[in-house]
């Protein structure tokens, strides 16, 4: 739990602010808020992840975790002329990105990140279409009353 300064009111208040796992933020339709990793061989037990080094593991963790937030199937279009700063604000060293690795590889412009969970992005992507188009029906139900 996070206390927070309310600065509104007078200098003696004080309230608090929750954060709640399974509450959807008010970005989530622009991104996927978990990512699902299985840990069968397919994933996190495969041996290309498991005899990767330290770095490589954690610059490819730090890959998915930048994929699932923008929802980009596990491409990262357009990054091989990012600038240092670029690099670092997902928290990847530049310098570990170059190296050849078996958890990423480079497709002209774009990064190809291995074993991105392509099937939660494409469910989630799923759910909200139906979520939508349920949305849509009841407020048309709703305007026709």
């Amino acid at each position: 739990m996070v206390e927070e300064r309310d600065t509104a009111g007078s200098s003696d208040t004080w309230h608090e602010k929750t954060y709640h796992p399974g509450k959807r933020s008010r970005s989530a339709g622009v991104n996927m808020n978990w990512i699902n990793l299985p840990t069968n061989g397919d994933c996190l037990r495969h041996p290309n992840l498991i005899g990767a080094d330290h770095w490589e593991r954690s610059t490819w963790l730090a890959l998915i975790a930048h994929c699932g937030y923008m929802a980009t199937g596990g491409r990262i279009a357009g990054c091989k002329t990012w600038t240092h700063r670029q690099w670092l604000a997902l928290m990847i060293e530049p310098e570990l990105i170059v190296k050849q690795s078996k958890l990423w590889c480079w497709k002209g412009e774009d990064l190809m990140v291995s074993y991105y969970p392509t099937f939660s992005e494409k469910k989630t992507a799923a759910q909200r279409r139906a979520a939508l188009n349920t949305n849509k029906k009841r407020w048309k139900d709703h305007q026709s009353k």
